[in-house]
């Protein structure tokens, strides 16, 4: 006689087995969730910042411009090349500084974003310290490295107070460098100009040799002798010495050996 079995396969598993296979199963049940959730969360943060930052809320409203004393606001952001409209994660502010430095007298640039809706451009201006005098009324307004910042006529406000530059010869382009053998003489008119009254200086440039005007008041006119535009330090701190020792009645000083200055005075 055969006797059939009515035990299902796995009826005679201990149930503290049985109990574990069910919690792992539920473990991974519940790991599973957990990963879909962290994916939704994701897909749906990515969905959520590419509505927001393609949302006119984030475009750029207004580009801000300061520092700016002889540059042109409209200039800068004409230069920025930021549209309004734009959105405020395209902004390039790399390109923008770029651009900008390009302007005759921008030293340096930066542009950062002001959430949510401005761009700053801020700017810091070169200093100028000559102006060099080109004829025909024209004169070039120079910074410190050459640049050309202005071209503007003779007599122009941004003009005064700077120390005249005569014998130079170059081709006006505001945002262009001089030729680095017009960099002594602008050295010199620099250097004059800090130690003297800068509206009172002018240096004359005459086949390589540099010389220099000062006007006093009382007293008239003195004449600095450079010679060749080298060892400016020491030659202008000798003529400052003897300037200052000598008084009003010295008519020529020429430092072109600065350790041994040889004077001419006035006539009776």
């Amino acid at each position: 006689m055969t006797t059939t079995s009515s035990r299902r396969p796995g009826h005679d598993i201990d149930p503290r087995i049985r109990h574990r296979r069910q919690e792992v199963r539920r473990h991974e049940g519940r790991r599973r969730l957990r990963r879909l959730a962290v994916v939704g969360g994701v897909a749906g943060f990515v969905a959520a910042g590419a509505l927001l930052t393609s949302s006119p809320l984030l475009d750029v409203d207004r580009v801000e411009v300061e520092g700016v004393v002889h540059t042109d606001a409209e200039e800068v952001r004409r230069a920025a090349a930021i549209d309004i409209g734009e959105a405020m994660l395209t902004v390039r502010g790399s390109r923008a500084t770029r651009a900008i430095e390009k302007l005759p007298w921008v030293a340096t640039a930066t542009v950062v974003r002001s959430w949510p809706a401005t761009v700053i451009v801020n700017v810091a201006e070169r200093s100028a310290v000559a102006v060099a005098d080109l004829g025909a009324h024209r004169q070039v307004i120079l910074g410190a490295d050459g640049r050309q910042l202005a071209v503007v006529s003779r007599g122009d406000q941004r003009a005064e107070g700077l120390p005249v530059l005569q014998g130079l010869q170059f081709e006006p382009a505001p945002g262009q460098a001089v030729d680095p053998s017009d960099m002594g003489a602008l050295e010199l008119a620099e250097r004059l100009g800090a130690q003297f009254d800068a509206a009172e200086v002018r240096v004359v440039v005459t086949d390589g040799a540099v010389e220099a005007a000062l006007s006093r008041k009382p007293g008239g006119e003195l004449v600095a002798r450079f010679g060749t535009p080298d060892r400016l330090e020491a030659k202008v701190s000798a003529l400052a010495s003897v300037v200052q020792q000598a008084g009003a009645g010295v008519a020529v000083v020429d430092v072109s050996a600065p350790d041994a200055p040889a004077l001419t005075r006035a006539g009776p």
